[in-house]
């Protein structure tokens, strides 16, 4: 299954289409088995966001049919000092407890520019030997635009990396690095396929941020009406069909959402990359959420 459940719902009140906050536990509880169900048994999560790893673990996801990735917090300086350093070796031993896991399928840093960082290097270590030991099946980054991906991949043997893609993002497909990733064997997953559900809601509900960029908004709701499909459908055809893409994270706050989403997600399959045109706009104010107000 190419789906991968993300979490930062669950932990965080998130998205700008997200009205109704974090999903309690019985939503939550929903939302896992609705997900074991339907062969989706790849889980994202991240100790920043908000205590969605102890969420998880209160639904005993570790012992089920669900394999874990977890992501270290940014580092907001410019180097690890000796107790950053101590303090990300106790975030990553902290992960496995708060998880409830003896072993898991990746550990990410959350900022890639932190892997350039002086005093990384006990940080990598104590990571590669904990994949060494089994626990750790996969290391890498997630990225944004601005990654330095070339002085990364000169650095460091990576595993894995996710990354922003969607109808109006494909940066890392037009500049090259999806193919790079996939030469070199790097499972890649995307994130933000919906754009933190921008791509889906109606022009009418779009925030006032938005309004310059209604027009790209609007002609995926015309590329909808050609297919005679649904929003939904076409957003996950543009990630689908990409076969550098391993995964897609999708977040969900409901049962049912995630239901509306395995539904696309048989027609989306169905739709050829040829048919669906260039729609990416080449600007981060819009692309990219870190920048939004």
């Amino acid at each position: 299954m190419k789906l991968a459940l993300g979490t930062v719902q669950f932990g965080l009140d998130y998205g700008v289409s997200n009205f109704d906050g974090r999903p309690d536990t019985a939503e939550v509880a929903q939302i896992l088995e609705t997900a074991e169900k339907n062969n989706i048994n790849l889980i994202d999560t991240a100790i920043g966001y908000g205590n969605s790893h102890n969420v998880l673990n209160d639904h005993h996801v570790a012992k089920r049919d669900f394999n874990l990735i977890t992501k270290l917090p940014p580092l907001n300086k410019a180097y690890f000092e000796k107790s950053d350093v101590d303090h990300y070796l106790q975030y990553i031993e902290s992960a496995f407890e708060e998880l409830g896991a003896d072993s898991l399928y990746g550990v990410l840093f959350h900022q890639s520019a932190d892997l350039l960082k002086p005093g990384v290097e006990a940080i990598w270590q104590r990571l590669t030997a904990l994949q060494s030991e089994k626990k750790i099946s996969k290391l890498g980054v997630s990225m944004y635009a601005n990654a330095d991906c070339k002085q990364l991949l000169s650095l460091y043997q990576l595993d894995l990396v996710q990354l922003p893609y969607n109808v109006l993002d494909r940066y890392f497909e037009q500049a090259g690095w999806l193919a790079q990733f996939r030469q070199r064997g790097i499972e890649v997953h995307a994130r933000s396929i919906f754009l933190q559900g921008l791509l889906l809601m109606e022009s009418d509900k779009v925030p006032p941020y938005f309004k310059p960029w209604i027009s790209n908004l609007e002609q995926i709701s015309k590329l909808a009406e050609t297919f005679n499909t649904s929003k939904l459908v076409i957003s996950l055809a543009y990630v689908l069909q990409q076969k550098a893409i391993d995964h897609c994270v999708v977040g969900v706050n409901k049962a049912r959402e995630l239901t509306d989403i395995l539904s696309a997600f048989e027609n989306a399959i169905h739709i050829a990359s040829s048919d669906l045109p260039d729609l990416s706009v080449d600007d981060l104010a819009l692309t990219n959420p870190a920048l939004w107000p």
